[in-house]
C-alpha cells in the first residue's frame, strides 16, 4: 500500500463540489493583444455563462455567482506576462490562475470543478526543431505546423577560424576534408547544447548519410533526436524541407510522448528528476517553474487527518476526515506557480508520476 503523511492543508478547490461551479478557460496573453480585444472575448464568455445559469438555476442561486464572475472579469490582470488565464468560481470558491500554457477557449457551468480540465484543453502545437548539416553549411529552424523559422545559419568557410587545424603532414585531400567535416559537427553540437536548453521541443536531423553517421557518433544530444532524414538539401527550399519532414510528424501523439520520456531520462541523469507521489508533492509546492508529467488516469486518494496530516493511500480509507485526489491538487500547485502539464499513456518505470525544473523565466 502507498502511503506518506506531510503536515499541509489540501487545496480547496479540488474538493468544492458546491453548485453552480463556473469554469472559464481562456487565451489571454495582455502583452500579446490589445486590452480592448480580450475584454470584448471576455463578455462574450460572461453573456455565455449567464445564459446557462439562467436555463439551468433560480436567480437567487445564480445572481450571486455570476456577480462573482463579473468582478473577477473586471478586475483581471492586463500586466502579466502569462498566456491564459483559468477562472473558478462557484457560491463558495473565487480562485483565478495565469498560466504559462496556451489554451483553447472553454467556458461552462457544472456542479463541481476539474482541474485537470485545463490540462487537457492545452493547445495542441506541433512545434520542433530541425537541423539540416552538409559538409558546407548548417540551418537550424524552429517549425511550429506548416511553417519554418530560421534561428541559426553557419557556413565552415565562416568559422573555419575557430575550429581546430586538421592533424600535422596530412597528405590525403579527402582526409583532411574529413577531419574539418567532423571539427565542424563538433562546432555544431557544442551550440546544440545552449539551443536545446532554450527549445524545449522534439528535434529533428536532416543530412547524407555519411554526415549523418559522424554527427551520430559525435553529438552528446542522440537522445534528444527523434528522427533522420537522409539526403542532400543544401538548395532545398523550407517547403521542400517541411515535405521531407512529414513521414517523421505523422504520428505526432506518438513523437510528443517520447520526447517527454526522452526529457525524463535526460533530467534523471542530471539529477534534476523527481517521482513518486511523496517526493511530487514536496516539489510541487516550490514557486518555481516546473515540468510535472502524469500517467494518464493515475488518482491517488489523499485523506487529512484531525490532526491536519496528509496521508496518501492506494486504497480507500473511510476513517480520515477529508478525501480527495492528491494527484489533481499537484496539477493545481504546478499550474499556479508557472509550470506545465502533460499526461502520457505509460509512466510506471517512474512510478506514475515525475517532476522536472522547466527552464526559462516567468
Amino acid at each position: 500500500m502507498l502511503t506518506g503523511k506531510y503536515k499541509e492543508e489540501l487545496s480547496v478547490l479540488t474538493s468544492a463540489k458546491c453548485q453552480p461551479c463556473i469554469s472559464v478557460i481562456m487565451p489571454f496573453e495582455p502583452k500579446m493583444n490589445a486590452e480592448a480585444i480580450l475584454k470584448h472575448s471576455l463578455k462574450i464568455v460572461a453573456n455565455k455563462i449567464k445564459r446557462d445559469l439562467h436555463d439551468n438555476y433560480v436567480n437567487d442561486v445564480a445572481g450571486p455567482v455570476f456577480e462573482k464572475l463579473e468582478n473577477i472579469i473586471a478586475h483581471l490582470d492586463y500586466t502579466t506576462h502569462r498566456k491564459s488565464v483559468a477562472i473558478y468560481v462557484s457560491p463558495e470558491i473565487e480562485k483565478v490562475y495565469y498560466l504559462n500554457i496556451k489554451v483553447n477557449e472553454k467556458a461552462m457551468v457544472n456542479t463541481s470543478f476539474e482541474i485537470r480540465d485545463i490540462v487537457m484543453n492545452k493547445k495542441e502545437e506541433h512545434e520542433f526543431l530541425l537541423l539540416v548539416i552538409s559538409g558546407k553549411k548548417e540551418k537550424l529552424y524552429a517549425g511550429s505546423g506548416s511553417s519554418l523559422k530560421l534561428i541559426v545559419s553557419n557556413q565552415t568557410a565562416h568559422i573555419e577560424r575557430d575550429l581546430p587545424e586538421p592533424v600535422a603532414n596530412f597528405t590525403d585531400a579527402q582526409k583532411i576534408k574529413e577531419t574539418r567535416l567532423k571539427n565542424f559537427l563538433y562546432y555544431i553540437d557544442k551550440q546544440l547544447s545552449h539551443i536545446l536548453a532554450l527549445y524545449s521541443f522534439p528535434f529533428f536531423v536532416m543530412a547524407s548519410k555519411k554526415t549523418m553517421g559522424y554527427f551520430e557518433n559525435i553529438t552528446k544530444h542522440y537522445k534528444n533526436i527523434m528522427g533522420f532524414v537522409h539526403g542532400n538539401f543544401d538548395n532545398a527550399t523550407e517547403n521542400e524541407l517541411l515535405k521531407a519532414l512529414v513521414p517523421q510528424l505523422i504520428n505526432w501523439k506518438v513523437i510528443k510522448e517520447r520526447h517527454i520520456i526522452n526529457r525524463l531520462e535526460i533530467a534523471k541523469q542530471d539529477l534534476k528528476l523527481v517521482t513518486g507521489i511523496h517526493d511530487v508533492w514536496i516539489q510541487a509546492s516550490r514557486k518555481h517553474k516546473q515540468l510535472l508529467v502524469v500517467e494518464k488516469d493515475f488518482y491517488c486518494p489523499a485523506f487529512v487527518t484531525e490532526k491536519g496530516e496528509t496521508i496518501f493511500s492506494s486504497s480507500s480509507e473511510t476513517n480520515k476526515m477529508v478525501t480527495k485526489d492528491a494527484i489533481d491538487d499537484i496539477i493545481e500547485k504546478v499550474l499556479e506557480n508557472g509550470g506545465d502539464v502533460e499526461f502520457v499513456e505509460d509512466l510506471k518505470e517512474y512510478n506514475k508520476i515525475a517532476l522536472i525544473e522547466q527552464p526559462g523565466n516567468d
